[in-house]
C-alpha cells in the first residue's frame, strides 16, 4: 500500500506542478501578477532553493508522494483517503500558484469551498452544520484581519484568495480546526520570513503569501487528530 501510495503521490505531485503551470499562463495571459510577481524570482529561490521554473516538477512530485503516503497511513484505504487527496492536491496546485503569482484563484478556492460543503453532508470530515459555520467563519475570520490592518497601517496584509481558502479549509473541516489552521499558519509564516530575511533570500518589506501556510496547517490538522477544539 505505501509504495502504491508512493508512486500514486509522486504522479499527482507532477499533476499538481502541470496544473500550477497552466494557470501560470493564464494568470500571466491576464496581466493579474501585479506588483508583487516581480519579487517571485526571489521568493522562489528562497522556498525552492533554485529556478521555480526548473525544479518546481521534481519538487512536487517528491512532496506529492510524501503526502500520499501519510495520508495512506492516516486512513487507510478507505473513502476519507480519497477525498483527502483531493483536498490535498488542490491545496499543493493553489500554494505553486501563489508562490509564483501572489494569486489563489477562484476557479480552485471556490469549488474547494463548495466541495467540501457538499462532502460534509454525509458528515465526512464534519457535521453538516459545523462545515457551514466553518466556510463563514473562515472568511469572515481573515476579512475582518485584513480591514483592520488596512484601516491601521494603510495598506493591504492579506489578499481575497487568502479568505476564500481559509473558508474552504472551514467547510472542509468544521469551525472547530480554524483556530488550529489560523495559528499554525500564522507561526510558520512568521517563521518562514525571519529564516528569509536572515539569510537575505527576502527583504523585510517584500511582500509573502500566505496561502501556502494556510495549506500547510489545513493538511496536519487534517491528517492528525491534534487542534485546540
Amino acid at each position: 500500500m505505501l509504495v502504491l501510495a508512493l508512486a500514486g503521490g509522486a504522479v499527482l505531485g507532477y499533476l499538481a506542478s502541470r496544473g500550477a503551470c497552466f494557470f501560470d499562463a493564464a494568470i500571466e495571459a491576464q496581466g493579474e501578477t501585479g506588483a508583487a510577481a516581480r519579487s517571485t524570482d526571489r521568493l522562489s529561490r528562497g522556498f525552492l532553493g533554485g529556478s521555480y521554473a526548473s525544479r518546481q516538477h521534481v519538487v512536487t512530485a517528491c512532496l506529492g508522494a510524501l503526502l500520499c503516503c501519510w495520508l495512506a497511513l492516516a486512513f487507510g484505504l478507505s473513502p476519507h483517503f480519497l477525498l483527502a487527496l483531493v483536498l490535498c492536491w488542490t491545496l499543493l496546485c493553489a500554494s505553486l500558484i501563489d508562490l509564483k503569482h501572489f494569486i489563489l484563484p477562484d476557479s480552485l478556492t471556490l469549488p474547494l469551498l463548495w466541495a467540501g460543503l457538499l462532502i460534509n453532508v454525509a458528515g465526512y470530515f464534519a457535521t453538516l452544520q459545523d462545515a457551514v459555520i466553518g466556510a463563514a467563519a473562515g472568511y469572515l475570520t481573515l476579512w475582518s484581519v485584513y480591514w483592520m490592518f488596512k484601516l491601521l497601517r494603510n495598506k493591504e496584509g492579506l489578499g481575497h484568495g487568502d479568505f476564500k481558502l481559509t473558508a474552504a479549509l472551514g467547510a472542509w473541516l468544521g469551525w472547530q480546526a480554524l483556530p488550529t489552521v489560523i495559528l499554525l499558519a500564522a507561526f510558520g509564516g512568521i517563521a518562514a520570513g525571519l529564516i528569509l530575511i536572515a539569510g537575505r533570500r527576502m527583504q523585510a518589506s517584500q511582500p509573502m503569501p500566505f496561502g501556502p501556510f494556510l495549506a500547510i496547517a489545513g493538511f496536519i490538522v487534517l491528517s492528525t487528530p491534534h487542534r485546540l477544539f
